[in-house]
């Protein structure tokens, strides 16, 4: 993430924004997060939006319980000033939903702000299975727009093992070698 807002570069009249965006809360997670993913793709697929916005990138936060999941859009966006009024109405035609905030953030804390939502400590046991089987196949942090393009040419370094320097190594060889040095690895 650092990588991807480090080669975004200053464009003109656009600055950055935090936009949350939400939809009416539902008793099928799954079929919620379906719902806001292809409502987000709608509202980006109008003039007004393309227009306005160059790029940027989202993540899906989901709270709630079983039986009433709210899930919700966090997206920093490279744009132009919009109506907030024109942009709740946007909202309510592809979503059916209301609920929309923006606004400003600086560059520098993107990251952070962004993985946030992520990284939330708190989550009940009972409800990570549903919310990780609601999110399987799903992209957690997704640029779009000119981010996308962006995102796109970066290439994942290489990990070493900080002892033997080897490359291709996954947990089980990571596991192996603990054991034969007499330990065991911090991923038992």
């Amino acid at each position: 993430m650092d990588w991807l807002i480090a080669q975004v570069k200053p464009n003109g009249r656009y600055g950055f924004s935090h936009l949350t965006l939400t939809i009416p809360n539902e008793t099928s997670l799954s079929e919620m997060v379906k719902s806001i993913r292809a409502s987000f793709r709608k509202l980006r697929q109008t003039k007004f939006w393309k227009k306005r916005v160059i790029g940027g990138v989202f993540v899906i936060e989901i709270t709630g319980e079983e039986g009433n999941w709210h899930a919700h859009i966090h997206a920093i966006i490279e744009a132009r000033y919009m109506l907030y009024d024109k942009l709740v109405e946007l909202w309510k035609r592809c979503s059916g939903g209301i609920g929309v905030w923006i606004a400003r953030i600086k560059k520098k804390g993107i990251t952070s702000y962004i993985t946030k939502y992520l990284t939330k400590a708190g989550t009940p046991e009972a409800q990570l299975y549903h919310m990780s089987s609601a999110l399987k196949g799903a992209r957690l942090i997704s640029p779009f727009g000119s981010w996308y393009a962006i995102s796109a040419l970066y290439v994942k370094p290489v990990g070493r093992c900080k002892d033997c320097k080897a490359t291709d190594f996954s947990i089980a060889s990571i596991l192996l070698y603990g054991q034969f040095k007499g330990t065991y690895s911090r991923y038992d």
